[in-house]
C-alpha cells in the first residue's frame, strides 16, 4: 500500500513538473513564478510554502489547482508516513475534497451562471440590430407597420369566426 501512495505521489509531482513547464509559455508570468516556486519547495518536502505558493498562483490563474491538490495529496502522504495522521487524515478528507467541489462550483458558475447572463446580453443585442432597422424615423414606414398590424388582426378574426 504504501508503494501504491509512493508512485502516486512521483506521478502527481511529475505532472505538477510537466503542467508548470507548460504553463510557463502562458499568460500570467507572476502566478507561473509562484508555481514553480511552489514546485521546487514540494520537491524539497516544504508542503507548507509549497501549499502557500500554489494558492497565491491558484488565486491568479485557476489552471494551477491540480498541482495544489498533487500537493496536498504529497503532504498527507508525508504525514502518514511520519505518523501524523491528523494530518493526514485532514488533507485527504477534507481539504482536496473541498477544493475539488469549490472547483467544480466555481466551473458551475463559469459555464452555467456567466454563460445564461452573458448569453442572454448578446441576444438582447441581436434583437436591438433588428429592430433598429424596423425604427428609422420615417412616419411612412410606422404607418406601414400599423396597417399590417390592423391586417393581421382582421385576418385572424376572421380565420376564428370561419373556423
Amino acid at each position: 500500500m504504501n508503494r501504491s501512495f509512493a508512485f502516486i505521489s512521483i506521478a502527481a509531482l511529475t505532472l505538477c513538473v510537466s503542467q508548470v513547464g507548460q504553463a510557463a509559455e502562458k499568460k500570467n508570468p507572476e502566478a507561473n513564478k509562484l508555481a514553480r516556486e511552489g514546485v521546487e519547495a514540494a520537491k524539497s518536502q516544504d508542503f507548507d510554502k509549497a501549499v502557500d505558493l500554489l494558492k497565491k498562483a491558484n488565486a491568479m490563474d485557476k489552471k494551477y489547482g491540480d498541482e495544489l491538490s498533487a500537493v496536498y495529496q504529497q503532504r498527507a502522504y508525508a504525514a502518514a508516513t511520519d505518523q501524523r495522521y491528523g494530518d493526514a487524515i485532514n488533507d485527504t478528507l477534507v481539504v482536496d475534497p473541498g477544493r475539488r467541489v469549490v472547483g467544480g462550483l466555481v466551473t458551475m458558475d463559469r459555464v452555467l451562471i456567466d454563460g445564461t447572463v452573458e448569453g442572454g446580453s448578446a441576444a438582447v443585442g441581436g434583437f436591438s440590430g433588428v429592430f433598429r432597422r424596423v425604427q428609422n424615423g420615417f412616419v411612412r414606414s410606422y404607418a406601414l407597420s400599423v396597417l399590417l398590424g390592423a391586417v393581421l388582426v382582421v385576418v385572424a378574426l376572421l380565420a376564428v369566426n370561419l373556423a
